[in-house]
């Protein structure tokens, strides 16, 4: 098995050297790094070269012609690998030295696996522990994570979890997904597609530290009861019609895409589901003003069952008929 690393790089340079090193001291060297740098302003080009002279596998360093932005910069990078599985790679972090081992291992143990992720240790800029993981910030517990290995679709038509800096995917994956959907991150693309026609792995162990800087485009915050409060009451102040808005432009764009792509029996049962689920939201936004002439669209949409399938049941049909 050949492993690919596809890492995506812009003014990285005051943390690009301690990625790198850490890909030298891997106890599994991969076969390939494939660098594509987004027309970065400082020293980042000038420090990939100078690891790719000194670097015990090859190197390819490539800059782009144009900025890409993040998504299509890691799908070029990704493109312009070889290997029969390819690593994402953030310039900002570091990797623990048997990450390429475990995901190769298990990989090589499940030949129908298509996703194999991991956690990661948060940092802070100068990779100090924070004390908790990227799945701890996040929420994700063992339920996730034997749902995921279940049927990945269920997950991630919902949430998403795979961290791009933390997985690695067969090559093959590609053909469907890139190009990556405008408007979404790649990881976030790129497991949803993978999750239509093969099964995940999850490792329950981390294979990173994931550094903290403030310019990250994802971070995580320490878990606890304050923060999920936080959330929750986030939720509760967003209005009605935000939130189903927001689900409405995520999914509607992408689900034509995501149907024309799906072969297998269930991931078509489950996009069949999701397409339920917008039509529902848009039978929400689309209510009237008047409360007596909200009455009967929601008496429809319950007795169809889409309230309790898609919404919260009882209380979302209540709320819908007395509050806008």
């Amino acid at each position: 098995m050949r492993v690919s690393v596809a890492m995506a790089t812009y003014n990285g340079g005051r943390y690009l050297a301690t990625q790198l090193d850490s890909l030298a001291a891997q106890t599994r060297l991969p076969d390939e790094l494939v660098i594509t740098d987004d027309c970065s302003k400082d020293d980042t080009v000038e420090i990939a070269r100078a690891f790719a002279k000194r670097a015990p596998f090859p190197v390819r360093v490539e800059v782009n012609e144009a900025p890409l932005r993040m998504g299509r910069n890691f799908q070029r990078a990704a493109s312009l690998c070889e290997g029969d599985v390819i690593l994402f790679c953030d310039h900002d972090d570091r990797w623990h030295a048997d990450k390429v081992e475990r995901i190769e291992r298990a990989f090589l143990a499940r030949p129908d696996a298509g996703v194999v992720f991991m956690d990661a240790d948060v940092t802070g800029p100068d990779l100090e522990p924070k004390g908790y993981t990227f799945w701890q910030g996040m929420g994700f517990g063992e339920d996730v994570l034997q749902a995921i290995e279940r049927e990945p679709l269920d997950v991630l038509l919902r949430q998403f979890v795979v961290q791009g800096a933390a997985m690695g995917f067969r090559a093959p994956i590609r053909e469907k997904a890139f190009p990556v959907q405008e408007g979404w991150a790649h990881d976030a693309w790129l497991s949803l597609v993978a999750a239509l026609d093969w099964p995940f792995v999850a490792l329950r162990e981390t294979g990173l530290d994931y550094r903290q800087h403030g310019g990250n485009a994802i971070g995580v915050r320490p878990p606890g009861a304050w923060e999920r409060a936080r959330s929750v009451l986030r939720m509760r102040l967003a209005s009605n019609r935000a939130l189903l808005a927001r689900d409405v432009a995520l999914w509607g764009p992408v689900l034509p895409r995501l149907e024309a792509m799906a072969t297998r029996p269930a991931a078509r049962e489950r996009l069949a589901d999701l397409r339920e689920r917008i039509g529902h939201y848009q039978a929400r936004m689309a209510l009237p003003r008047n409360p007596l002439r909200r009455v009967g669209p929601v008496m429809r949409e319950a007795r169809a069952g889409r309230y309790a399938r898609h919404s919260a049941g009882v209380g979302s049909a209540i709320k819908d008929v007395l509050l806008r």
